[in-house]
């Protein structure tokens, strides 16, 4: 009877929430090993552990997928310049860049990035000269620079005076550029001095969204992560970087868009990953992840011809939900740039899974206790931990039914209801924790 009766309720919920019948037309994420339902969509969670071997230790119904609201776009310092701006390096390098006048300045020569912090350091301006020679280079904080409606062209308002005066950029001396003091200078010469919050602090001292001033001699070219092969803490190859998605009002790298395909065995497939989650190798040739298949095969995944909004802050946010990340743009969140500005969304503001700040303070909890404990599996740690309305549901893989055991009560401490949801499911019984 029940099996019976999902066709008919399949039928109610298209009808009653039109979003799930556009997402498959509009380039929603997927997850891996089949066609991805409106819930999977709308959460970045891999139904199949639901409908299969999961635990379930609630009697609570799952919630239908609510229809994602449209971005909010306005321009700078406006009530709701909370939305995301998510454009590919590959689109940004080379464009134009005009004085508010629309009187050209140069272009984008290149970007320079910090990936461990997720960080835009500089965008590297070319002005002048005939093909690129001869011309002189500038840096300018990527807060600077706006962006066209049409994205087309971005706009410095101080103009050719105030890019005359800019302290000179050698790019030939490209690792010398990034001293503390060059930044200030920079940063202070376009009024944006306030903005440069993210340098200080020793290696590993915890603060992930901040540089380490040892670290400065180390910002990349853009450019050349693209194209970077990515392995996990096995040494197992996942695949390439095929793009780097920035968001320059927010002076943020939002994701890397990495081939996971052949990883995953599956055709054409791209995940995007936030910025933050990986680490450069010790030779600086490689980008480290610390994940798994399984816990790859839950996030989100796209095909290269059906690019997800990122501007959505459900959508992006769904990416830094399943690998364990504060999104930089949520509401609360201590690197959020945009609340800071007055864009934070208040109290009620919800998050990729339709949670509220209560909800996501609880999901938030969860997750650090599960990165904080000992002996347990990457898989463990790269589960998926959703909130809504107070009841708390984990999925995703772990290696023993002593790390779903462990979770559990982790989940358990940390949630307003007494009862969580367990979907984990084990690979393995027979390892346990030390």
């Amino acid at each position: 009877m029940k099996h019976a009766l999902k066709p008919i309720i399949g039928t109610i919920l298209l009808s009653a929430f039109p979003f799930a019948a556009s997402a498959q037309t509009t380039g929603e994420p997927e997850t891996a090993g089949k066609k991805p339902s409106a819930q999977s969509q709308n959460t970045g969670n891999d139904p199949s552990a639901r409908s299969q071997t999961g635990d379930k230790t609630s009697s609570a119904q799952s919630q239908p997928p609510e229809k994602i609201r449209n971005p909010r776009k306005s321009g700078p310092g406006s009530a709701s310049a909370a939305s995301i701006s998510a454009a590919k390096g590959s689109d940004l390098i080379g464009m134009e860049i005009v004085d508010s006048q629309g009187e050209k300045l140069g272009s984008v020569r290149e970007i320079a990035v910090d990936v461990e912090s997720g960080r835009i350091v500089q965008v590297i301006l070319s002005s002048g000269g005939f093909l690129g020679v001869g011309s002189t280079d500038t840096a300018v904080p990527p807060g600077a620079l706006l962006r066209d409606p049409e994205g087309r062209q971005l706009k410095l308002d101080g103009g050719k005076e105030q890019l005359q005066g800019a302290p000179s950029f050698d790019s030939s001396k490209w690792s010398e550029s990034f001293t503390s003091e060059r930044l200030t200078g920079v940063y202070k010469h376009f009024g944006a001095e306030s903005s440069l919050d993210f340098v200080g602090g020793a290696e590993g001292a915890g603060n992930r969204s901040s540089i380490p001033e040892s670290r400065l001699d180390g910002v990349q070219r853009s450019s050349e992560i693209v194209g970077m092969k990515v392995s996990n803490l096995q040494n197992e190859a996942i695949g390439d970087v095929s793009e780097i998605l920035l968001d320059l009002p927010a002076g943020r790298v939002l994701a890397l868009v990495v081939d996971t395909g052949e990883f995953l065995e599956i055709e054409d497939g791209l995940s995007a990953i936030p910025a933050s989650s990986f680490r450069l190798s010790t030779d600086r040739e490689t980008l480290q992840l610390d994940t798994s298949k399984a816990a790859l095969q839950a996030a989100p995944h796209f095909k290269s011809d059906r690019w997800p909004d990122f501007t959505r802050e459900e959508t992006a946010g769904s990416i830094f939900a399943s690998h364990s990340v504060e999104p930089y743009f949520a509401s609360g969140s201590a690197t959020n740039p945009r609340a800071a500005a007055g864009g934070d969304r208040g109290a009620d503001a919800a998050s990729p899974h339709g949670e509220g700040s209560t909800d996501m303070a609880t999901t938030t909890a969860i997750k650090k206790e599960i990165r904080e404990t000992e002996n347990i599996s990457v898989s463990a740690r790269n589960i998926s931990v959703v909130t809504k309305d107070g009841q708390t549901t984990l999925s995703g893989s772990v290696d023993s039914a002593d790390e779903k055991r462990i979770i559990g009560e982790i989940a358990s401490r940390n949630s307003r209801k007494a009862e969580v949801e367990n979907l984990l499911v084990v690979k393995t019984a027979t390892k346990g924790l030390e």
